[in-house]
């Protein structure tokens, strides 16, 4: 049985442990180059708890995980994106076995071998063993992950694949589950220590009372903002006091000014050029199915679609596809980054479902086939006759645990269900009644196809594809235009002037760990060269993927406390609010004086009276004033009939005389209750939130951008 050749192709692995998302993607070559640790490259490329991080180090680790993408998906796409999400991933590793590697070891989280065994043959398999190998040991019938098989499989991997890749495969998924098993472990362990105190589950069971309140409303709006001053002093103290809220991480401001490399009008005119030779040549070749092989986006596939598939698949031409005459050619038509010419190869009426029965024959060498394929056929000569009874052998020799029991049945089911050989011969070769045999990743199958339902129109197509692209030509035209204003425009005040007229993106901001620039693809280097600019001002010519970018370091961010001139609007706003209130404040507590009705006071105030507003404690929206937790706080705090202290709100200052307060009937006990809300806490709490916390206490620098 070939277990490699059955590992279904993916564009992408996700193996999703407790909210962290372990991405496997290739490492770019530069990674291993010899050079890397030469001259001029630094030794730490950052620290973690006050502990350098090597730049050795560092890479090994994020070579291990290559080496793990090549066992594991050696066809995975490579990018900027993804390079980056398995460097994230390293990192976090390392920060990680820093900060918990004594904690683990103090309170025995590791993983045992029973243990280990158990997530990969026990009740209950691990999803990413699921997830990676679902495709390749699929119950028939069930279309789901055949746990048996797969176990049978582990047991005898030498001699199922002597190449030793299924050996490779498992022992990578043991690193990614062990990994994922003590995360778990961690954060079970810190979710059961969550604590929920008595006032606050009071306070959440009874947050459904209500109470009528009055209240006098004067709106921050009533004064004008031109006659409170703000001072840059007290920009500066009001930061200063709120450290908190005003953290800044590193950053860089980048003006870029931007030459998309995109086709011109020639450029198309040409590819469509190119694209009529081809369909001259498909029309007048003998060796049809090999012209398609080699020239066609199918190539030796073999799918007819109805016309909701083709539309469900977004091609432009749908309706003409699913029309027009079997053998004829549909004008190219750009679709997405190609163009595309459709030629109509065949149509057919395709069942909705089919039922079928089938014996499975399994092969582990040539010889071994070429015996199965004899069997096969003697199976289907006798069946033809008459002289077998087809069900009766199904259950005596077919391996498939799933069906032999009903005979081989696999009951009835829909395009795509089966493998793609299985699918296409039911769906497209045989009428009811027929046997025939087919090869799959399974196996050899000896089918009968005993029913089928409905049935659709479908058409077998061939799309000629050409790429949709700039010509050379065009390419370094735009190159040059760009390389000419790079030269023209090479201080920051000549690159301002000329950027004004010029297709540019302004202020905007970055960090280390970005992957890119949004907007613009594969731009990580960008990243990597602004932050290693000390001073605002540098500028740089970039050759990135679909556009020629010159990129001007606007500004630099260090971390510590945000720039007053960066948040002065925010910051004046909020002091200019804070003057209103105690202005306000004064007001209203001054009228409240020999006042015993608010009517009074808000006649004395000129100010807004509203009476009889219903409040709920656990909400903070209040009728004609809008989110205002701490009037709705100041109402349920006082005692009925009693007048509260000015109320600094939201929108204006307050005062407010509260009405008796109505308590909602309690249907859970307090211990309870209790118990609730601590799983609901427990839930919420998984390894990564757990992470982000530790990180944010611990002393972390990171400065991978100096050689990525």
């Amino acid at each position: 049985m070939a277990i490699i050749g059955k590992i279904r192709e993916r564009t992408g692995l996700l193996l999703a442990f407790i909210g962290i998302a372990l991405f496997i993607f290739v490492i770019q070559a530069g990674l291993e180059q010899s050079n890397l640790f030469g001259s001029g490259v630094r030794k730490s490329l950052g620290k973690i708890d006050g502990k350098k991080v090597k730049t050795e180090d560092y890479v090994a680790k994020v070579n291990e995980y290559n080496d793990r993408v090549k066992v594991l998906n050696p066809q995975l796409e490579v990018n900027d994106e993804t390079q980056a999400a398995i460097r994230d991933e390293v990192w976090n590793m390392l920060i990680g076995e820093k900060l918990l590697a004594d904690t683990y070891k103090e309170l025995g989280l590791y993983v045992t071998d029973e243990e280990l065994a158990e997530n990969f043959k026990g009740e209950y398999v691990h999803p990413v063993v699921i997830n990676f190998f679902e495709s390749s040991f699929r119950n028939e019938q069930t279309g789901r992950f055949d746990k048996a098989q797969f176990a049978q499989a582990l047991t005898q991997m030498d001699q199922i694949d002597p190449s030793g890749k299924f050996r490779q495969m498992v022992t990578e998924l043991e690193f990614l589950i062990t990994q994922d098993r003590e995360r778990s472990k961690y954060a079970s362990l810190v979710a059961k220590s969550s604590y929920v105190p008595t006032f606050i589950a009071k306070e959440n069971l009874e947050g459904n009372k209500t109470t009528q309140a009055d209240f006098v409303s004067l709106l921050y709006t009533s004064i004008d903002d031109k006659t409170i001053k703000v001072t840059d002093k007290e920009i500066e103290e009001y930061i200063s006091k709120r450290p908190e809220q005003f953290k800044q991480n590193p950053a860089r401001t980048l003006d870029i000014v931007l030459f998309n490399i995109t086709m011109s009008g020639q450029d198309l005119d040409d590819i469509t050029a190119n694209m009529m030779n081809l369909i001259e040549e498909f029309k007048t070749t003998e060796e049809d199915s090999l012209f398609m092989v080699r020239n066609t986006l199918q190539g030796s596939k073999v799918e007819y679609l109805t016309l909701d598939e083709l539309k469900g698949q977004g091609r432009v031409k749908a309706d003409s596809i699913a029309t027009a005459p079997v053998g004829s050619f549909l004008s190219p038509v750009p679709e997405g980054t190609k163009l595309l010419a459709t030629k109509i190869v065949d149509r057919i009426i395709v069942p909705d479902s089919v039922r079928a029965s089938h014996i499975l024959l399994k092969y582990t060498s040539a010889e071994d086939r070429e015996v199965k394929l004899k069997l096969a056929d003697s199976i289907i000569t006798a069946t033809k006759a008459g002289a077998l009874n087809f069900p009766q052998k199904a259950f005596e020799i077919s391996e498939d645990q799933g069906s032999k029991q009903q005979g081989g049945d696999l009951g009835f089911f829909p395009k795509g269900a089966m493998v793609p050989e299985f699918n296409n011969k039911v769906f497209y070769d045989m009428k009811v009644g027929d046997i025939d045999k087919v090869e799959s990743q399974f196996g050899l199958h000896i089918i009968v196809k005993t029913g089928q339902i409905g049935g659709k129109p479908a058409t077998r197509i061939a799309d000629l594809a050409l790429d949709l692209g700039p010509s050379d030509a065009t390419t370094k035209s735009i190159y040059d235009q760009a390389y000419s204003f790079w030269q023209s425009a090479n201080t920051p005040a000549s690159f301002d002037k000329a950027a004004k007229t010029m297709p540019a993106q302004k202020g905007i901001s970055i960090e280390p760990g970005d992957a890119s620039v949004a907007g613009i693809k594969s731009s990580r280097r960008v990243v990597s060269w602004a932050f290693q600019q000390e001073e605002p001002g540098a500028i740089q010519f970039f050759d990135l993927e679909e556009v020629y970018a010159i990129v001007k370091v606007a500004d630099i961010k260090e971390k510590g406390l945000k720039k007053a001139a960066d948040v002065k609007e925010m910051v004046t706003e909020k002091i200019r609010i804070e003057k209103k209130a105690d202005l306000l404040a004064s007001k209203l507590e001054e009228a409240k004086k020999g006042n015993a009705s608010l009517d009074a006071v808000a006649t004395k105030v000129n100010g807004t009276l509203f009476t009889g507003v219903m409040l709920q404690y656990a909400t903070d929206y209040v009728e004609n004033a809008g989110n205002e937790p701490k009037l709705v706080g100041a109402a349920f705090g006082l005692k009925p009939g009693t007048i509260s202290k000015p109320v600094k709100g939201e929108s204006g200052v307050y005062l407010v005389k509260s009405g008796e307060v109505v308590k909602a009937p309690m249907e859970m006990d307090m211990t309870g209750f209790k118990s609730q809300m601590s799983k609901m806490m427990a839930q919420r709490i998984n390894f990564m939130s757990i992470l982000e916390t530790l990180k944010e206490k611990a002393d972390i620098v990171d400065e991978r951008y100096y050689i990525f």
